[in-house]
């Protein structure tokens, strides 16, 4: 079976930066990354345009790691409201200029 490569629209657009989600292997027919966001309309599931929210100085939410009785759904936050946070502050500026 074909799989068909992606051009993500932007998850969000704030002070001149814009955030893209991704997909897993790249690939429309997959799922999208719940954690991984590009700054690039080509970024990539392994790319260096990619970054972890989880790494982003202020993230609270939830890590993926999940205890007993505990389902994902439970523990959904909401990417592009703590995005916005995090430009806002200069948080998810400073976390890329710093390569990661």
């Amino acid at each position: 079976m074909l799989t068909q490569s992606i051009r993500p629209k932007p998850l969000l657009r704030r002070k001149g930066i814009t955030i893209y989600p991704i997909h897993r292997h790249d690939n429309a027919d997959d799922v999208r990354r719940e954690f991984w966001y590009g700054y690039s309309p080509d970024c990539s599931d392994h790319g260096t345009d990619a970054f972890d929210v989880r790494e982003v100085p202020g993230y609270d939410g939830p890590t993926g790691i999940f205890r007993l009785g505990e389902t994902p759904q439970a523990a959904r936050f909401d990417p592009p409201a703590f995005l916005r946070r995090a430009i806002d502050e200069g948080a998810l500026q400073r976390h890329i200029s710093l390569g990661r």
